[in-house]
Parts: structure tokens; C-alpha cells; sequence
């Protein structure tokens, strides 16, 4: 029996691990109860954005929609450092994106410098290699770099949305030709209105890219 193992063990008896959405114990850490999993919104169809006026992604795939218990579950990941939670984040899109075929590189929607340094991490940079590291593919984390420390999306109108990502994002001048004929998988948590992973997709077709997927946790029905 390894030391790990027996470390987790322990762990498990003091610190029993928690479903993110009802608290309640569950088996495997990070995962949901079986309640939580039943109440879960499953979202079958892709993403249809048509207030954009040109989408530069080619897909864009969301597990879940943005609501209740899975709401509070993304936002404690966000904010709160339950860290945790992106093996059972990871783990819904592998199932969701069974179809998509070809992807060569998995990359996160980033977060500007300012902001990392105040939270510590970048959700979708955790999530993306979570999720490279179960699909098997090669993830660039610092691919994408936020130029621009514009206001948070939150709470803006749609308009105020597309116009504050305008321009905010570049690819990294030694990762400018890595993109060549590649087929992308863009991570995120959240989708809303898609201003932001349509400015990501922009700028890595402008690099070159062939395809640019984009696949989050969670989209707003609105």
C-alpha cells in the first residue's frame, strides 16, 4: 500500500469529500451525488449566438446550463478555490465533446495578469488542463494573453459585452506560427453572450488555425 494511497485515506476520514452543489458526502472527491447529477439542465445542442455578427468559432459546446446548484458550484470553483471540483468539470465535457474528432491543441480562455495576481489562478487554465490530460492532447496554457484589463463581463448589457473584449486578446509572439492548420479546443467556464471566446477564436484563426472549438461547463439561457 503506497504512501499516497494511505495519505488519501486519511484525508478521507477527516475531510470527507463533499458533492460542490448540496454538500452532501460522496464517494470521489470533486464529484456530485447522484441528486445533484439527476437535477442537472443537460444541454444537447450546441450553441446558437446569432446577436454576434461573425462568429469566428466553429463550434461552441456547453454541458450544462448556468443555473441553480451548478451556478453555485462554478462560482465557489471561480472564487472560493474548491479546486476540486474540475475533475467532475472535466469529466462532463470528455462525455459532451464524444463527437468532436481532430482536435490537435487545448488552450484556456486567459485572464489578465492584474486579475491572476488578485485570485491566484485562472479557472479555465485548470479546467483546459484537466481536460487535456483526460483527452490525451497537448495543452499551451499561456497561449492566449489578455492585453487589456477591461471591465468584468459581469453585469453588463450584451451590447456593453461585445464592445468590452473587443481587441482584448493576442496570441504570444513564440506561439504565432504553433497554430498553422491546427484544430483548437477552447476552455471556459461559462458562456453568455459569446463576446469573449468569439474575440479568442478571432485572433487564433487570425494565427492560422483551421478550427477553433470552443466548449465550456455551463451556458446562460437567456
Amino acid at each position: 500500500m503506497s504512501l499516497k494511497y494511505v495519505g488519501k485515506l486519511f484525508l478521507n476520514l477527516f475531510y470527507p469529500p463533499i458533492c460542490p452543489l448540496c454538500e452532501r458526502f460522496v464517494a470521489t472527491d470533486g464529484m456530485l451525488c447522484d441528486s445533484c447529477m439527476i437535477s442537472l439542465q443537460h444541454l444537447e445542442a450546441d450553441a446558437i449566438l446569432p446577436h454576434l455578427s461573425v462568429s469566428y468559432f466553429d463550434r461552441c459546446i456547453s454541458c450544462f446550463a448556468y443555473e441553480g446548484g451548478l451556478r453555485r458550484a462554478i462560482h465557489s470553483f471561480k472564487y472560493q478555490q474548491r479546486l476540486e471540483q474540475v475533475r467532475f468539470f472535466s469529466a462532463a465535457i470528455k462525455s459532451r465533446i464524444l463527437d468532436l474528432t481532430g482536435i490537435d491543441i487545448v488552450i484556456p480562455v486567459p485572464m489578465h495578469r492584474s486579475k491572476l495576481r488578485a485570485r491566484g489562478y485562472n479557472q479555465a487554465a485548470l479546467l483546459a488542463k484537466r481536460v487535456g490530460r483526460d483527452l490525451g492532447k497537448d495543452v499551451i496554457v499561456n497561449a492566449l494573453k489578455r492585453i487589456q484589463d477591461s471591465a468584468a463581463q459581469m453585469g453588463l448589457e450584451r451590447t456593453e459585452r461585445l464592445r468590452n473584449v473587443k481587441h482584448s486578446f493576442a496570441v504570444l509572439k513564440k506561439y504565432e506560427n504553433v497554430f498553422d492548420g491546427k484544430s483548437i479546443l477552447l476552455v471556459d467556464d461559462v458562456v453568455t453572450t459569446g463576446a469573449t471566446i468569439n474575440e479568442c477564436a478571432r485572433v487564433l484563426k487570425k494565427s492560422g488555425a483551421s478550427m477553433v472549438h470552443v466548449v465550456t461547463v455551463a451556458r446562460t439561457l437567456e
